[in-house]
């Protein structure tokens, strides 16, 4: 037979005989599903190369995703520390902050602490460096928080006399009679 070949609209040839179509058709349905016509064989060497490349690939793939892992867990126990830390850093800024406001004489330690938490700043040991400073700042903006304390009552009392002790008892001991 023979080969009979038209123009096609878009400019291609296409081959209108009947014998090489099929065969051209098999062909191209063997290009189009990735087979080839060529069969490669391999000896139990080559095979062997290839799975222990394949192997060594997907235990490096598989140590990196165990390494990522760790590295995000020690990330996260690191974080956590850092919480942990920065908790006990404010519970004992805050214990150091009532006893200090509770020395100075306030009402309400606790209001204290939360007026002047956000103003402490700290040294490398976690210490408060500016409490003195922080306690005279809140004792000007709240004064109500530090009342003055009232003189003693009892201010003719004589501060030296045993309990019990008349004034007879004192002037007789003032005199030396006693």
């Amino acid at each position: 037979m023979a080969d009979e070949s038209k123009d096609t609209p878009d400019g291609a040839e296409k081959n209108t005989d009947k014998g090489d179509s099929s065969k051209q058709q098999s062909n191209t349905d063997a290009n189009q599903s990735g087979q080839s016509g060529d069969k490669k064989t391999f000896t139990q060497e080559e095979l062997d190369r290839l799975v222990g490349k394949a192997r060594r690939e997907a235990k490096a793939q598989y140590e990196k995703q165990i390494g990522d892992a760790k590295l995000n867990e020690d990330e996260r126990a690191k974080a956590h520390i850092t919480e942990l830390e920065s908790q006990l850093r404010q519970r004992d800024a805050r214990d150091a902050v009532i006893e200090q406001a509770t020395k100075a004489g306030t009402t309400n330690a606790s209001a204290v602490w939360k007026l002047i938490k956000d103003d402490l700043e700290f040294d490398a040991n976690g210490q408060i460096k500016n409490l003195k400073e922080a306690l005279a700042e809140a004792k000007s903006v709240v004064p109500q928080l530090f009342p003055q304390r009232p003189g003693s009552a009892n201010a003719g009392d004589g501060g030296d006399a045993k309990p019990g002790a008349t004034m007879n008892d004192m002037i007789r001991r003032a005199a030396g009679r006693q």
